[in-house]
Protein backbone atom coordinates (compact mmCIF):
# COMPACT_ATOMS: atom_id res chain seq x y z
CA UNK A 1 0.00 0.00 0.00
CA UNK A 2 1.54 3.37 -1.06
CA UNK A 3 2.32 5.89 1.67
CA UNK A 4 0.12 9.01 1.87
CA UNK A 5 2.01 12.25 1.33
CA UNK A 6 2.12 14.72 4.26
CA UNK A 7 0.11 17.35 2.33
CA UNK A 8 -2.59 14.77 1.58
CA UNK A 9 -2.67 13.69 5.24
CA UNK A 10 -3.25 17.27 6.38
CA UNK A 11 -6.02 17.74 3.80
CA UNK A 12 -7.73 14.48 4.85
CA UNK A 13 -7.53 15.35 8.55
CA UNK A 14 -8.89 18.83 7.85
CA UNK A 15 -11.77 17.42 5.79
CA UNK A 16 -12.74 14.79 8.37
CA UNK A 17 -12.66 17.26 11.26
CA UNK A 18 -14.65 19.80 9.23
CA UNK A 19 -17.39 17.31 8.38
CA UNK A 20 -17.59 16.01 11.95
CA UNK A 21 -17.70 19.53 13.36
CA UNK A 22 -20.51 20.61 11.06
CA UNK A 23 -22.64 17.51 11.61
CA UNK A 24 -22.17 17.23 15.36
CA UNK A 25 -22.33 20.93 16.21
CA UNK A 26 -25.40 21.58 14.06
CA UNK A 27 -27.22 18.66 15.66
CA UNK A 28 -26.41 19.94 19.15
CA UNK A 29 -27.47 23.51 18.33
CA UNK A 30 -30.77 22.40 16.76
CA UNK A 31 -31.44 20.22 19.78
CA UNK A 32 -31.20 23.07 22.33
CA UNK A 33 -31.81 26.30 20.37
CA UNK A 34 -34.89 27.08 18.28
CA UNK A 35 -34.64 30.85 17.80
CA UNK A 36 -33.38 31.61 14.27
CA UNK A 37 -31.45 34.75 15.32
CA UNK A 38 -29.69 32.87 18.10
CA UNK A 39 -28.93 30.00 15.72
CA UNK A 40 -27.37 32.47 13.24
CA UNK A 41 -25.17 34.00 15.94
CA UNK A 42 -24.07 30.58 17.09
CA UNK A 43 -23.32 29.55 13.49
CA UNK A 44 -21.05 32.61 13.09
CA UNK A 45 -19.31 31.78 16.38
CA UNK A 46 -18.91 28.17 15.27
CA UNK A 47 -17.36 29.23 12.00
CA UNK A 48 -14.78 31.47 13.67
CA UNK A 49 -14.05 28.80 16.28
CA UNK A 50 -13.46 26.20 13.57
CA UNK A 51 -11.21 28.56 11.57
CA UNK A 52 -9.07 29.32 14.63
CA UNK A 53 -8.80 25.71 15.80
CA UNK A 54 -8.13 24.33 12.31
CA UNK A 55 -5.49 27.01 11.72
CA UNK A 56 -3.71 25.98 14.90
CA UNK A 57 -4.01 22.32 13.91
CA UNK A 58 -2.61 22.95 10.43
CA UNK A 59 0.23 24.98 11.93
CA UNK A 60 0.99 22.17 14.40
CA UNK A 61 0.96 19.50 11.69
CA UNK A 62 3.09 21.66 9.38
CA UNK A 63 5.61 22.28 12.16
CA UNK A 64 5.72 18.54 12.91
CA UNK A 65 6.43 17.61 9.28
CA UNK A 66 8.93 20.44 9.00
CA UNK A 67 10.87 19.11 12.00
CA UNK A 68 10.70 15.62 10.52
CA UNK A 69 11.99 16.93 7.17
CA UNK A 70 14.82 18.86 8.84
CA UNK A 71 15.86 15.72 10.74
CA UNK A 72 15.92 13.72 7.51
CA UNK A 73 17.96 16.44 5.78
CA UNK A 74 20.42 16.43 8.69
CA UNK A 75 20.68 12.63 8.54
CA UNK A 76 21.31 12.77 4.78
CA UNK A 77 24.02 15.40 5.26
CA UNK A 78 25.71 13.26 7.90
CA UNK A 79 25.41 10.18 5.70
CA UNK A 80 26.89 12.13 2.79
CA UNK A 81 29.84 13.23 4.91
CA UNK A 82 30.37 9.65 6.08
CA UNK A 83 30.22 8.48 2.48
CA UNK A 84 32.83 11.03 1.41
CA UNK A 85 35.12 9.96 4.25
CA UNK A 86 34.46 6.31 3.45
CA UNK A 87 35.48 6.60 -0.20
CA UNK A 88 38.49 8.77 0.61
CA UNK A 89 39.85 6.47 3.31
CA UNK A 90 38.98 3.26 1.47
CA UNK A 91 40.72 4.41 -1.72
CA UNK A 92 43.71 5.66 0.28
CA UNK A 93 44.07 2.47 2.31
CA UNK A 94 43.63 0.27 -0.75
CA UNK A 95 46.14 2.17 -2.88
CA UNK A 96 48.83 1.84 -0.19
CA UNK A 97 49.29 -1.95 -0.32
CA UNK A 98 48.60 -2.09 -4.06
CA UNK A 99 51.31 0.49 -4.78
CA UNK A 100 53.59 -1.47 -2.48
CA UNK A 101 52.92 -4.66 -4.45
CA UNK A 102 53.60 -2.87 -7.74
CA UNK A 103 56.80 -1.39 -6.41
CA UNK A 104 58.01 -4.75 -5.15
CA UNK A 105 57.28 -6.46 -8.45
CA UNK A 106 59.31 -3.78 -10.25
CA UNK A 107 62.40 -4.46 -8.15
CA UNK A 108 62.00 -8.22 -7.84
CA UNK A 109 64.79 -8.68 -10.38
CA UNK A 110 67.17 -7.02 -7.93
CA UNK A 111 66.15 -9.50 -5.20
CA UNK A 112 66.67 -12.37 -7.64
CA UNK A 113 70.21 -11.21 -8.33
CA UNK A 114 71.01 -10.71 -4.66
CA UNK A 115 69.38 -13.95 -3.53
CA UNK A 116 66.87 -12.16 -1.28
CA UNK A 117 63.71 -13.22 -3.12
CA UNK A 118 61.99 -14.53 0.07
CA UNK A 119 62.08 -11.00 1.54
CA UNK A 120 60.30 -9.59 -1.51
CA UNK A 121 57.71 -12.38 -1.43
CA UNK A 122 57.09 -11.72 2.26
CA UNK A 123 56.50 -8.00 1.63
CA UNK A 124 54.17 -8.77 -1.26
CA UNK A 125 52.20 -11.22 0.89
CA UNK A 126 51.83 -8.71 3.73
CA UNK A 127 50.65 -5.98 1.36
CA UNK A 128 48.18 -8.30 -0.35
CA UNK A 129 46.79 -9.45 3.02
CA UNK A 130 46.32 -5.84 4.10
CA UNK A 131 44.38 -5.02 0.93
CA UNK A 132 42.36 -8.24 1.23
CA UNK A 133 41.48 -7.46 4.86
CA UNK A 134 40.18 -4.02 3.94
CA UNK A 135 38.14 -5.38 1.02
CA UNK A 136 36.73 -8.07 3.33
CA UNK A 137 35.68 -5.41 5.86
CA UNK A 138 34.04 -3.36 3.10
CA UNK A 139 32.15 -6.47 1.99
CA UNK A 140 30.94 -7.01 5.55
CA UNK A 141 29.66 -3.42 5.72
CA UNK A 142 27.67 -4.02 2.53
CA UNK A 143 26.17 -7.19 4.03
CA UNK A 144 25.17 -5.29 7.18
CA UNK A 145 23.36 -2.61 5.21
CA UNK A 146 21.71 -4.76 2.54
CA UNK A 147 21.53 -8.27 4.03
CA UNK A 148 18.24 -9.85 5.14
CA UNK A 149 17.38 -9.90 8.84
CA UNK A 150 16.56 -13.59 9.20
CA UNK A 151 16.00 -14.66 12.81
CA UNK A 152 17.20 -17.89 14.40
CA UNK A 153 18.08 -19.17 17.90
CA UNK A 154 21.52 -18.09 19.13
CA UNK A 155 23.69 -20.57 21.05
CA UNK A 156 26.16 -18.22 22.74
CA UNK A 157 28.32 -21.02 24.15
CA UNK A 158 28.94 -22.43 20.68
CA UNK A 159 29.19 -19.00 19.07
CA UNK A 160 31.88 -17.65 21.42
CA UNK A 161 33.91 -20.85 21.06
CA UNK A 162 33.63 -20.57 17.27
CA UNK A 163 34.86 -16.95 17.37
CA UNK A 164 37.83 -17.85 19.60
CA UNK A 165 38.72 -20.74 17.28
CA UNK A 166 38.59 -18.38 14.28
CA UNK A 167 40.79 -15.86 16.09
CA UNK A 168 43.24 -18.65 16.91
CA UNK A 169 43.59 -19.42 13.21
CA UNK A 170 44.46 -15.78 12.49
CA UNK A 171 46.27 -14.76 15.70
CA UNK A 172 47.31 -18.07 17.28
CA UNK A 173 50.44 -16.54 18.84
CA UNK A 174 48.24 -14.07 20.74
CA UNK A 175 45.27 -16.31 21.52
CA UNK A 176 47.58 -18.95 23.05
CA UNK A 177 48.52 -16.48 25.79
CA UNK A 178 45.00 -15.52 26.84
CA UNK A 179 42.88 -17.00 29.61
CA UNK A 180 39.30 -16.95 28.28
CA UNK A 181 36.23 -17.12 30.55
CA UNK A 182 32.59 -17.42 29.49
CA UNK A 183 29.39 -16.99 31.50
CA UNK A 184 26.03 -17.45 29.81
CA UNK A 185 22.98 -16.82 31.99
CA UNK A 186 20.19 -16.98 29.41
CA UNK A 187 18.08 -19.91 28.32
CA UNK A 188 17.20 -18.81 24.80
CA UNK A 189 17.48 -15.83 22.52
CA UNK A 190 16.64 -15.31 18.87
CA UNK A 191 18.20 -12.78 16.50
CA UNK A 192 20.15 -12.59 13.26
CA UNK A 193 23.08 -15.03 13.63
CA UNK A 194 25.28 -13.32 11.02
CA UNK A 195 25.13 -9.85 12.59
CA UNK A 196 25.53 -11.18 16.15
CA UNK A 197 28.58 -13.22 15.18
CA UNK A 198 30.08 -10.35 13.20
CA UNK A 199 29.74 -7.85 16.06
CA UNK A 200 31.13 -10.23 18.70
CA UNK A 201 33.98 -11.27 16.39
CA UNK A 202 35.10 -7.64 15.92
CA UNK A 203 34.91 -6.81 19.63
CA UNK A 204 36.71 -10.04 20.57
CA UNK A 205 39.44 -9.40 17.99
CA UNK A 206 39.91 -5.90 19.40
CA UNK A 207 40.22 -7.28 22.94
CA UNK A 208 42.80 -9.86 21.85
CA UNK A 209 44.97 -7.39 19.92
CA UNK A 210 45.07 -4.85 22.74
CA UNK A 211 45.50 -7.32 25.60
CA UNK A 212 47.73 -10.28 24.73
CA UNK A 213 50.90 -8.39 23.68
CA UNK A 214 50.82 -6.03 26.66
CA UNK A 215 50.04 -8.17 29.73
CA UNK A 216 51.82 -11.01 31.52
CA UNK A 217 48.48 -12.63 32.38
CA UNK A 218 46.06 -11.56 29.62
CA UNK A 219 42.43 -12.32 30.41
CA UNK A 220 39.19 -11.88 28.47
CA UNK A 221 35.84 -12.57 30.10
CA UNK A 222 32.58 -12.77 28.14
CA UNK A 223 29.27 -12.58 30.00
CA UNK A 224 25.79 -12.98 28.49
CA UNK A 225 22.80 -12.15 30.70
CA UNK A 226 19.13 -11.27 30.48
CA UNK A 227 17.88 -7.76 31.21
CA UNK A 228 14.33 -6.45 31.42
CA UNK A 229 13.83 -5.72 27.72
CA UNK A 230 16.52 -7.83 26.07
CA UNK A 231 20.00 -9.19 26.73
CA UNK A 232 23.44 -7.77 27.43
CA UNK A 233 26.73 -9.21 26.22
CA UNK A 234 29.86 -7.84 27.87
CA UNK A 235 33.45 -8.55 26.81
CA UNK A 236 35.95 -7.49 29.47
CA UNK A 237 39.73 -7.50 29.05
CA UNK A 238 42.67 -6.46 31.21
CA UNK A 239 44.51 -4.83 28.31
CA UNK A 240 45.96 -1.38 27.71
CA UNK A 241 42.65 0.41 28.13
CA UNK A 242 41.44 3.51 26.32
CA UNK A 243 42.31 7.11 27.09
CA UNK A 244 39.35 9.28 28.03
CA UNK A 245 39.42 11.49 24.94
CA UNK A 246 39.31 8.41 22.68
CA UNK A 247 36.26 6.71 24.20
CA UNK A 248 33.82 8.61 21.99
CA UNK A 249 35.94 8.09 18.86
CA UNK A 250 36.75 4.39 18.80
CA UNK A 251 33.51 3.45 17.03
CA UNK A 252 34.15 5.97 14.24
CA UNK A 253 34.92 4.85 10.72
CA UNK A 254 38.66 4.25 10.09
CA UNK A 255 39.64 5.42 13.58
CA UNK A 256 42.92 4.00 14.86
CA UNK A 257 43.61 4.88 18.48
CA UNK A 258 47.22 3.69 18.81
CA UNK A 259 50.17 2.49 16.79
CA UNK A 260 49.17 -1.02 17.84
CA UNK A 261 46.18 -0.72 15.52
CA UNK A 262 47.21 -2.73 12.47
CA UNK A 263 43.82 -3.40 10.93
CA UNK A 264 41.62 -1.40 8.59
CA UNK A 265 40.24 0.87 11.32
CA UNK A 266 36.77 -0.51 10.57
CA UNK A 267 36.47 -3.27 13.19
CA UNK A 268 34.55 -1.50 15.94
CA UNK A 269 32.67 0.59 13.40
CA UNK A 270 31.43 -2.65 11.79
CA UNK A 271 30.43 -3.96 15.23
CA UNK A 272 28.45 -0.79 15.93
CA UNK A 273 26.72 -0.88 12.54
CA UNK A 274 25.76 -4.54 13.01
CA UNK A 275 24.34 -3.92 16.49
CA UNK A 276 22.42 -0.82 15.38
CA UNK A 277 20.92 -2.79 12.47
CA UNK A 278 19.42 -4.99 15.20
CA UNK A 279 18.15 -1.87 17.06
CA UNK A 280 20.74 -2.49 19.77
CA UNK A 281 23.48 -0.37 21.35
CA UNK A 282 27.18 -0.80 22.09
CA UNK A 283 29.31 1.19 24.50
CA UNK A 284 32.59 0.90 26.37
CA UNK A 285 33.87 1.68 29.85
CA UNK A 286 37.61 1.73 30.26
CA UNK A 287 40.40 2.49 32.71
CA UNK A 288 43.54 3.52 30.86
CA UNK A 289 46.38 0.97 31.12
CA UNK A 290 44.17 -1.34 33.18
CA UNK A 291 41.01 -2.72 31.53
CA UNK A 292 38.14 -2.22 29.11
CA UNK A 293 34.59 -3.57 29.04
CA UNK A 294 32.55 -3.47 25.86
CA UNK A 295 28.83 -3.93 26.47
CA UNK A 296 26.28 -4.82 23.79
CA UNK A 297 22.56 -4.45 24.40
CA UNK A 298 20.24 -6.42 22.14
CA UNK A 299 16.46 -5.98 22.39
CA UNK A 300 13.98 -8.82 22.39
CA UNK A 301 12.80 -9.70 18.92
CA UNK A 302 9.08 -8.97 18.56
Amino acid sequence: MPKIKPSARIAIIYFILGVLWILVSDSIVNLFVHDKKSILEIQIFKGWFFVIVSSLLIYSLGAHYNRHLNNKIRELKNANEDLKLFFYKASHDLRGPIKSILGLTNIIDLYLRSGELPIAINHIELSAKKADHLIYDLEQLTNIIEGPLNVAPINFHALIKKIIKYQYQNNHDLVDKIDFALKVNIDNYESNPYLIELALEKVMENAIIFTAPFKDNPQIETCVKSVSDGIEVSIKDNGIGIEGFQVNKIFNMFYRGTEASKGSGLGLYIAKMAIERLNGKIWVKSTYRKESTFTIFLPKVA
